[in-house]
């Protein structure tokens, strides 16, 4: 009984005391965002949700279930679809909980300002379009990073949306390869990376 109060003590600094980035990633309903909201609780300080979802009439039911979720929990909500870096500047804060990377990225792709219009970055080709989106992803790491810096536990939420089998148009398979991307590069700088399935985390 002893050891197992220890260990429960053990596990519950570490939460509180780790610093850097962890990367959760899991299927529609998987249980992911509860996992991650879970781990943000137990952080340290002031405990922020940024939101990446666009107030858009098909995502206003959704959006107002996750709202009603969350109210009791002590999380301050921010929403930021784009990840607007300027609206940090001076601040800080104990754990961002960014949820999640499939709405950001899809955000950044087609922002007005990103090009000038909404889509004319995707007009030259397969070849410029792969490139585009190279810098694309290369931008959101720079800015997923420097998010970093203004936080001391960066919670960070993503989907698995590679695995229904369907074919896809061009945009859309060029969206899922630099999704793929994306979870590749920010892997690879992240502290952990936990995968939930059915409610379960597997640390990878």
């Amino acid at each position: 009984m002893i050891r197992k109060e220890v260990t429960l003590l053990q596990t519950e600094q570490m939460l509180k005391t780790w610093r850097g980035i962890r990367l959760i990633i899991g299927g529609a309903a998987s249980g992911k965002s509860e996992y991650a909201e879970r781990m943000a609780l137990r952080g340290p300080g002031a405990r922020v949700y940024l939101a990446t979802m666009r107030k858009s009439d098909s995502a206003k039911a959704r959006i107002k279930k996750h709202v009603f979720r969350r109210q009791d929990m002590g999380l301050i909500t921010m929403e930021d679809p784009c990840l607007d870096l300027s609206g940090w500047r001076g601040l800080s804060t104990g754990v961002i909980l960014l949820e999640d990377l499939p709405n950001l990225l899809a955000n950044r792709m087609f922002r007005p300002d990103f090009d000038g219009s909404s889509d004319g970055f995707w007009k030259n080709g397969s070849a410029d379009m792969k490139m585009n989106m190279s810098l694309l992803i290369q931008a959101l790491i720079t800015d997923i990073q420097s998010l970093a810096g203004h936080t001391e536990q960066l919670i960070i939420v993503s989907g698995n949306l590679f695995e229904d089998g369907k074919e896809y148009d061009e945009m859309t398979e060029l969206y899922l390869a630099g999704l793929g991307e994306l979870h590749r590069r920010l892997a690879e700088h992240a502290d952990s990376v936990t995968e939930v399935v059915c409610g379960i985390p597997i640390d990878h």
